[in-house]
């Protein structure tokens, strides 16, 4: 069974060498491409389009080729007035038929490859962009050329976790927090606080507190039964909240607080390493704060 290679690339991008130099990393007996089609266009007499050369380069080394362009009809009809979403939704087809066909068994893995700037001079994304946010937020391991002569790297969420201790908290992850920042901010129902897809519910955590509270093996024992609670609680969250986990690993870095001492024996470790199996990195617990010193008396 073949996995799946989606490639994302600039229509700017010009060098057939470099594409033909990365594919090296893997082989047609194992790998299909998909790409999206982006028609080639001339610039300063160079012929351009990472699609375009991807499936040149592709073709002659004998990968199947999956290729999916965008449906610009009402764009052209409407004189281009209507129709600008029609890159966006082609990305979200590809990523939505890659994860079917693991499902059905067509692949065995999908993986990412892109070519180019991700994010405009403004910081918006470009649709390379676009597309490598929906791979990783789907998990899929991707790699990334930003440049013809620069250093192709892996893109993948790194994850730290930490006590809540007085630094900048970035994401904490408590029940308490999302019940407060809740209150806070007023938020409605169908609103989550910003880590509350990732917190307990009082139910399991109430229990795993008077559990810790016995200590000896009551605490231990309490402690697995939280964690096959916790993760049975994590697998309804990424069902009903999908958009919270792909927005997650679509980042960068992340540091999960809570305020349990024993890195070993607290969700945020737990929910670290749900991340890892979606694609993200687990860089490490990250060590308390100093404490802070007090004001000297005056006089």
């Amino acid at each position: 069974m073949s996995a799946i290679l989606i490639i994302a690339g600039s229509r700017s991008w010009s060098d057939s060498v470099r594409i033909a130099a990365e594919l090296t990393a893997y082989t047609p007996e194992t790998y299909e491409l998909m790409h999206g089609a982006c028609p080639p266009r001339i610039i300063s007499g160079v012929r351009c389009s990472a699609d375009a050369l991807a499936d040149d380069v592709a073709r002659a080394a004998g990968y199947v080729i999956h290729a999916r362009p965008a449906d610009w009809t009402e764009y052209r009809l409407s004189g281009g007035k209507r129709g600008r979403n029609a890159g966006p939704l082609r990305n979200e087809a590809m990523a939505e038929e890659a994860a079917r066909g693991i499902v059905e068994r067509r692949w065995s893995r999908v993986q990412g490859f892109a070519l180019g700037d991700l994010a405009k001079p403004d910081g918006r994304p470009t649709g390379t962009g676009s597309m490598v946010a929906l791979m990783r937020g789907r998990g899929w391991p991707v790699r990334h050329v930003p440049a013809h002569d620069a250093e192709a790297r892996a893109l993948a969420l790194h994850v730290y976790t930490a006590r809540i201790d007085g630094q900048p908290r970035d994401l904490d992850i408590t029940r308490a927090g999302a019940d407060a920042c809740r209150r806070a901010l007023r938020l409605s129902p169908d609103v989550l606080a910003p880590g509350e897809p990732w917190a307990p519910s009082w139910g399991i955590l109430n229990q795993a507190l008077a559990a810790r509270k016995l200590g000896g093996p009551a605490a231990e024992a309490g402690w697995f039964t939280y964690v096959e609670a916790f993760r049975n609680e994590m697998l309804a969250s990424y069902r009903v909240h999908r958009a919270h986990w792909t927005a997650l690993l679509a980042r960068d870095r992340v540091v999960l607080r809570c305020r349990c001492r024993d890195a070993n024996r607290c969700h945020r470790r737990l929910v670290a390493g749900f991340l890892v199996r979606l694609g993200a990195v687990h860089a490490g617990e990250l060590p308390d704060a100093p404490p802070r010193q007090g004001r000297l008396p005056l006089g």
